[in-house]
């Protein structure tokens, strides 16, 4: 230990490192330097800048690469599907087999005629949806169809397709009552 305070010796210090609390050296505020001498640059000298700020040229080039990446890669992967993606990747269970179908599935059954949202006799040329005329629906039937569902029809019936679920099944009740009693 001697021999490595010999070489220290001669150093400058400002005092132990063991120190734990501020000395003297940290109380005194920090000389300003002043200059003696002109400081402006020669004449001849041409300083150019840009206006906008470090910081917005930075955040605008990782902006334009990011839309780089991602518009190459959309547009290469657009209908593209990942191996990993299908029904049996792990992760993903399995798709259920429609209730009371045996082993046909829900769009066979539904394709048969066993479709508990329309009836085949009273199809229109519009989606396959029944007229407010022809429709026979009861509102347990209707509360038992999805938002999508009851949107869709409303829709082929030219009627206002917002709100609530209890909101769209009046909406179809009043609309064929209308039907049945205007026609």
């Amino acid at each position: 230990m001697s021999q490595v305070a010999g070489f220290l010796a001669d150093l400058p210090s400002r005092g132990h490192f063991t120190r734990t609390k501020p000395g003297p050296t940290f109380l005194s505020p920090a000389t300003p330097y002043i200059a003696s001498h002109d400081t402006d640059p020669p004449a001849s000298q041409v300083i150019k800048s840009d206006p906008t700020s470090i910081l917005v040229r930075a955040l605008q080039s990782r902006k334009e690469e990011a839309k780089r990446k991602q518009g190459g890669k959309a547009a290469a992967d657009k209908g593209k599907r990942q191996l990993d993606d299908g029904p049996d990747a792990p992760g993903r269970g399995a798709k259920r087999a429609h209730e009371g179908a045996e082993g046909a599935g829900p769009s066979a059954s539904r394709a048969a005629g066993g479709s508990p949202l329309f009836q085949p006799s009273t199809v229109t040329p519009v989606g396959g949806l029944p007229s407010p005329s022809e429709a026979k629906f009861s509102r347990l039937a209707l509360q038992a169809w999805t938002l999508r569902q009851l949107q869709t029809l409303l829709k082929a019936w030219a009627l206002p397709s917002s709100g609530k679920k209890d909101d769209l099944v009046a909406r179809i009740l009043r609309a064929q009552a209308a039907a049945g009693d205007g026609g």
